[in-house]
């Protein structure tokens, strides 16, 4: 029964030149909205059904991005595919945690400059921690 929607979400997904792992993403999370909804077109799902949807799901405990994504995953397809008008869901949007920083300890930046033998292999040390 939905395999237009699909079809449809896919090439105007792919259309918009959206990257692989939002392609992946998004279709994987409308796929599981699609089952949810098996026996219903999606044209005639209501705004209150998908938040009742999405509230459902946010007590399977989705991490912040993982609920991001379902609510986008689902907006796209109404507001992208179907052309309908910008919807809001008065449902919060999660937070990802706040992250500090990685920075080097005392013990790590004098780990470095006391296994530097001069400037030059100091800088390339201290080049090799970048990604850290």
């Amino acid at each position: 029964m939905h395999e237009l929607a699909l079809k449809a979400y896919l090439e105007k997904i792919t259309l918009l030149n959206y990257s692989e792992s939002t392609l992946k993403n998004y279709t994987n999370h409308f796929s599981k909205f699609l089952e949810y909804f098996s026996d219903r077109k999606p044209s005639s799902i209501t705004k209150k059904e998908i938040m009742q949807y999405l509230l459902e799901k946010w007590n399977d405990k989705l991490s912040a991005s993982e609920q991001n994504q379902k609510i986008n995953s689902i907006k796209f397809f109404y507001e992208k595919v179907l052309n309908r008008p910008k919807e809001v869901y008065e449902i919060p949007r999660p937070k990802k945690p706040f992250q500090l920083p990685g920075v080097f300890s005392e013990n790590e930046v004098r780990r470095i400059l006391d296994a530097a033998e001069n400037v030059f292999s100091l800088c390339r040390g201290i080049e090799s921690f970048r990604n850290y």
